[in-house]
């Protein structure tokens, strides 16, 4: 089950979540594919109505088939899209437009989530909202105890300057732990500022509940399961909207939202086109930079912010970059500075974003380095086009690295170790790791292709660990299609073709 399926699972038991419905099919027959006939416009069905129990979804066919599974999948349902029918090369581009038009009709359609407001203009009297997080993610947490209601994020939403071609980049600004309502007022000014430097849109969210340690526990961590609920949807949306560009996203932040950007690059990076951590050094343990090969990477804290070793890790975190990116030619785009003399109040917070403003996302990157880990327990499926259909929760700590030249696929599956060997000698947290990789077997994987990837008319080669596991041609599939638009909520990954080995 992937990171979204279960945040929606646990929506769905306290009764959050309820089903769209769209109208029963009076036939049985096969739509054509567009692109196969010229009589074969389809349209999908707007208009909610009572939900198709699993009878009714099997008589359904063609759009509303396709339209009601992607419904069921946003609310987390568990039926399987299956379809028989091939895609010709010089369909592919109809197809895809087709099916993520189904998909934003769904998502439009879907009743029991709220949705982005209208974009107003950051800094006006009307850029201030809120969503709900289900209380059994995060509930709310009032003078000492948990009220036993939903908690919420309230945030700052807006446009700066005139929207570029393409889109707005999205800014996501995260701000640092002190007193919630001042760290967010410093990020609203800090967002207008970048906003008057940077046109682009500009979502600066306030912390849920501002507890940290002294209660015995934190809930002021940026990465924890109440707030990818947040960011799982908001990106979802974004991705539908007319106004963001899917390509230019980005997460900033300062301090404690250093540490979130640094966390939330690992986990999502094959959504984003780059982060901006400022004041920060997330350990490598906890945010493992080999998954940053096709992002942007901003990290700038001062020499003097000594804080749990900040500045240190900061500098182990750059010699890594470094070497990945010698071993790995092109990717590993960075800039990583100490400041010379600036404290953690002090250090430059204007650079980030001019930066990264014109970096722009691989949605079809021939290199993939995915450590995965999880971040408060939930573990993503997928990873740019690798996907690990029995999910679940590994028993070690798992690597898979994909090349892909020509038409060969090779990947390599290891499990990593990291063993501490620095500490700081005041707070005494581990600053630096020796890393241990060694290959393992016993799993599965699904490899997501396309003609962008490989050459699709030509046998493919999958080779895991040096051996051959797959040799031969792919169709391009409807169904493909589908399930990964279902999987990735990506306009950028509408796959036509995978393949599933085991190793």
């Amino acid at each position: 089950m992937n990171m979204k399926k279960i945040i929606w699972k646990i929506a769905v038991l306290i009764g959050v979540v309820t089903l769209l419905s769209v109208s029963v099919a009076s036939c049985n027959q096969k739509d054509p594919i567009p692109g196969d006939s010229d009589d074969n416009e389809q349209t999908g069905g707007d208009k909610p109505g009572e939900n198709p129990g699993d009878e009714e979804y099997g008589k359904l066919t063609g759009d509303e088939k396709v339209k009601a599974f992607f419904v069921n999948q946003i609310a987390d349902g568990d039926w399987s899209y299956s379809d028989d029918r091939t895609v010709k090369r010089e369909s592919v581009e109809e197809v895809r437009d087709a099916v993520w038009k189904l998909w934003k009709n769904a998502n439009l359609s879907y009743q029991d989530e709220e949705k982005l407001p209208s974009l107003p203009v950051l800094g006006s009297s009307k850029d201030v909202f809120s969503w709900v997080i289900p209380k059994a993610l995060e509930g709310e947490y009032v003078n000492g105890s948990f009220t036993g209601n939903d908690s919420k994020m309230t945030f700052h939403w807006g446009k700066s300057g005139d929207k570029p071609e393409g889109g707005y980049p999205v800014f996501i600004y995260l701000h640092g732990s002190g007193g919630p309502s001042s760290e967010w007022n410093t990020g609203y000014s800090l967002c207008r500022k970048w906003g008057g430097m940077v046109s682009g849109i500009y979502f600066d969210p306030l912390i849920p509940n501002g507890v940290t340690e002294s209660s015995g526990f934190s809930l002021y961590r940026w990465w924890q399961k109440g707030k990818q609920y947040i960011w799982n949807r908001l990106i979802r949306q974004l991705f539908i909207s007319t106004y963001a560009n899917p390509d230019r996203l980005f997460f900033i932040g300062i301090s404690e939202g250093a540490y979130g950007s640094a966390r939330l690059s690992t986990f999502y990076a094959d959504y984003l086109a780059g982060i901006g951590p400022i004041a920060g050094g997330e350990p490598l343990n906890t945010a493992p930079v080999e998954n940053s090969a096709n992002i942007a990477y901003f990290l700038r804290t001062g020499s003097e912010d000594y804080g749990y070793g900040r500045s240190t890790i900061t500098k182990y975190t750059g010699e890594a970059l470094d070497a990945l990116s010698a071993a790995h030619p092109g990717y590993y785009d960075h800039w990583v500075y100490v400041e010379p003399g600036a404290s953690h109040q002090s250090v430059d917070y204007d650079q980030a974003v001019p930066w990264l403003k014109d970096k722009v996302r691989k949605p079809y990157p021939k290199y993939v380095n995915w450590e995965r880990l999880d971040q408060d327990g939930i573990y993503r499926e997928g990873f740019y086009n690798l996907f690990i259909p029995d999910g679940g929760k590994p028993s070690d700590r798992r690597q898979y690295e994909m090349t892909i030249s020509g038409n060969v696929v090779d990947i390599k599956v290891g499990t990593v170790r990291l063993e501490g060997c620095e500490w700081d000698e005041k707070y005494g947290n581990c600053v630096k790791y020796n890393r241990y990789w060694q290959q393992t077997s016993g799993g599965k994987i699904r490899i997501y292709l396309c003609d962008e990837l490989v050459d699709l008319d030509q046998a493919v080669v999958v080779k895991v660990n040096g051996k051959e596991v797959f040799n031969g041609k792919l169709e391009r599939k409807y169904e493909t299609v589908v399930n990964s638009c279902a999987i990735y909520f990506d306009p950028s990954r509408l796959y036509t073709s995978s393949v599933e080995v085991e190793y």
